[in-house]
C-alpha cells in the first residue's frame, strides 16, 4: 500500500471514531438543519457538529483510496495509453 491509501485509512478511521462519538453523545447542535432538508432516517445519523465533521472526514478519507485504485486500473482494451489529466496528480500524491 502506498503513503496516500495508508493516509487515506487513518482519515476515514479518525472520521468513525469521531461520527460515533457525535451519534451517541448530545454535543453541540449542527451546522445544517438536517430535519429540515432530509428524511429522518438520514437526519438522525447526523444530530450535532461532531458526528458531521466526522462524516465529511469519512468521505475526504476515501478520495486518495479512490485515486489509488484509478492509477492502478488498467484499461486497454479502451485504448487508454495513460495520458489523462490525473497523471500529474498521481505522480504527486503516490511518489514514494
Amino acid at each position: 500500500m502506498s503513503k496516500a491509501v495508508i493516509i487515506g485509512w487513518i482519515i476515514e478511521l479518525a472520521g468513525l471514531v469521531l461520527w460515533l462519538y457525535g451519534y451517541f453523545t448530545t454535543g453541540n447542535p449542527s451546522l445544517i438543519h438536517w430535519h429540515g432538508y432530509t428524511p429522518w432516517w438520514i437526519a438522525d445519523y447526523l444530530s450535532n457538529i461532531e458526528s458531521e465533521i466526522g462524516m465529511a472526514l469519512v468521505f475526504a478519507g476515501m478520495c486518495p483510496n479512490l485515486l489509488a485504485a484509478s492509477a492502478v486500473t488498467i484499461k486497454p482494451h479502451l485504448g487508454i495509453e495513460g495520458n489523462s489529466q490525473l497523471d500529474g496528480l498521481r505522480s504527486f500524491v503516490f511518489s514514494e
